[in-house]
Parts: C-alpha cells; sequence; structure tokens
C-alpha cells in the first residue's frame, strides 16, 4: 500500500520579497502553509506583501550568512532557495562578487539545511546554464555556460547534487526559462522583455527590438512557476532532481510584439537596435521530464498570460 507524501508545512522562501519569491509565498499561504522570508531587500520590496501582514514571518538578512540563517533554516521543514543577484552583466563586470552571493549562498543554504538534520531545498535554477541553447535543449544536453551567472548556478547545482550523495539532503534543481507575470518592474535591470514591452507599448514610447527580433524564447508564467514549486515541496523525484520549468513553445520577439498588439489594440512603435553581443539566437526547451515528473507541463498560454501583465501595468 503507497503512501501519499506528507505536505511540507513550514517553509523558507528566500529572495522571498522578490518577484518571484512574492508570487510564490501568496501561492503558500493561499495552500495553507507557514511561510517564513528572508530577504536583504537589496533588490527585493515588501511592498509586494503588503496585504498578507501577519501572514508570514519576515526575516531582513544576508543568504551568505550562515550564522544568521542556520536558526532560520532549522525553524522550518524545506527552503525554497531564490536569493541570487540576477543580473548577468552584473556577473560579467563583478563576478567575484555575485560569485560570493550565487553560489556561497546557495552554500551556506545547503550547510544550514544540513546542520538542521537534511533540510530540503528546492533550489532556482536558470536556463542560462545551457549556453548557447537550441530548441528543444534537455537536462541531459551538454551544459555549457557562458556567463559567470551560468556557472554559478551550474556549480551550486552540483553542490546540492554532492550534499545529496554525501549527507542525504534531499533537493530540486529548476531550471527557469523566461519567467514572467504581474508585478515585474518594468524600470529594474532584472526585468524581462515582457514586463519592458508592455510599458513601453502602454506608454506610448514603443519598443526596443536588438537584432532582427527573431530570437526564439521560451516564456512561462509566475503563476505555473509557484505550482510547480510547490508540487516539488511535497514530492520528491525518484531519480532525476533537474528540471527545467517553460512551457516547451518558442516565440520571437516580432511574435511577442504582435501579440502585444492584439491585446492593446493599437500599434507599437518598434525601434530596431544592433544586435547585442552574446545574445542566444534560440531558447527553448524539452519539458518532457518536468510533465513526466509533476503530471502536466505549464499551461499558460502567452497570450492569456500578457493580458494579466496589461491589466497589472493599467
Amino acid at each position: 500500500m503507497s503512501v501519499a507524501p506528507r505536505s511540507l508545512q513550514k517553509i523558507l522562501v528566500t529572495g522571498g520579497a522578490g518577484f518571484i519569491g512574492s508570487h510564490l509565498v501568496r501561492h503558500l499561504v493561499a495552500e495553507g502553509r507557514q511561510v517564513v522570508v528572508l530577504d536583504d531587500l537589496s533588490s527585493g520590496r515588501l511592498e509586494r506583501l503588503h496585504d498578507l501582514d501577519g501572514r508570514f514571518v519576515f526575516h531582513a538578512g544576508d543568504v551568505r550568512d550562515l550564522d544568521g540563517i542556520q536558526g532560520v533554516v532549522e525553524d522550518c521543514e524545506a527552503v525554497v532557495h531564490l536569493a541570487a543577484e540576477p543580473s548577468v552583466k552584473k556577473s560579467v563586470d563583478d563576478p567575484f562578487h555575485t560569485h560570493s552571493i550565487n553560489y556561497g549562498g546557495t552554500l551556506a543554504v545547503a550547510e544550514a539545511a544540513r546542520l538542521a538534520g537534511g533540510r530540503k531545498i528546492i533550489f532556482a535554477s536558470s536556463a542560462a546554464v545551457y549556453g548557447s541553447a537550441r530548441a528543444g535543449v534537455a537536462e541531459g544536453d551538454p551544459v555549457i555556460p557562458l556567463s559567470p551567472y551560468g556557472l554559478d548556478k551550474l556549480a551550486s547545482e552540483q553542490l546540492l547534487r554532492i550534499y545529496g550523495s554525501l549527507y542525504q539532503l534531499p533537493s530540486v534543481s529548476l531550471r527557469f526559462f523566461n519567467v514572467y507575470g504581474p508585478g515585474q518592474d518594468p524600470h529594474s535591470p532584472y526585468s524581462g522583455v515582457i514586463s519592458k514591452f508592455v510599458q513601453g507599448a502602454l506608454s506610448g514610447k514603443g519598443i526596443t527590438i536588438f537584432g532582427d527580433g527573431l530570437q526564439t524564447r521560451d516564456y512561462v508564467s509566475v503563476h505555473d512557476l509557484t505550482r510547480v514549486v510547490s508540487h516539488f515541496l511535497t514530492s520528491q523525484p525518484s531519480e532525476e532532481a533537474v528540471f527545467n520549468v517553460a512551457r516547451g513553445e518558442g516565440t520571437t520577439l516580432l511574435d511577442l510584439h504582435r501579440l502585444l498588439t492584439q491585446r492593446i489594440g493599437d500599434e507599437i512603435p518598434i525601434q530596431f537596435a544592433p544586435a547585442r553581443s552574446g545574445d542566444i539566437r534560440e531558447s527553448v526547451a524539452d519539458v518532457s521530464a518536468l510533465c513526466k515528473a509533476v503530471g502536466w507541463i505549464p499551461e499558460t498560454r502567452l497570450e492569456e498570460g500578457l493580458g494579466s501583465v496589461v491589466l497589472a501595468h493599467h
């Protein structure tokens, strides 16, 4: 007789005041879980969670500070580790500093989880581990990161694999592709192209496309992503512990412009600029492993997801 896995109830979310983190906190609270947020507020904002006052516990702290986070981790049953320096450009300009956050923070979380007796970790990795990606890139394909950011994400995955082998520390690494949704600040250097396009369209300033606009990306709604994370908090994969999180569909920037024009109902001016050095031409995920593990794939169609972003900007 099989026994359903127990739902973990007290969850620590590092980076919980960020764009993805705040959506996840809302999702977990709605599920009835106890949520603890750890954030240094360097890019996160507590205003994103203002209407949840009293429904989560907040700790201001640096994820790299093992002594500071150890008690917080020990008091929870699992950790969703989102905290990071997400700017690829910053990782190129200052690789030492970003390494201390993106790898050092993961090491501190893993060590705190080990010292706490083996707390489960869900780690936010990235499609950046693949480097020059292609259509249908799968978890077992070669990983050749092109930036210190991608390298740190890959090294963090390997760190968690080693901790699992040596210390029986359960973990799942989720390679996020292009995450979008309401609440993403279009003025932030960390924001994705969708929030910037929507802001440009609604302000009347138009949008800028670098290159010919035929670059392909795999966009995943933050609402679907939070459901995936929640699934892995309850269920541990039997074998593979690394998964792409995407829809498995490619959309060019020109397609994105067309869909946004249809949604808004007005023509959106485009300004073309020279292609940026190192820009990946095609990045689309194979999501068959995710589908097998979760039983579904992110289902929000881009047309629908764009509508929620447009409404949030009004």
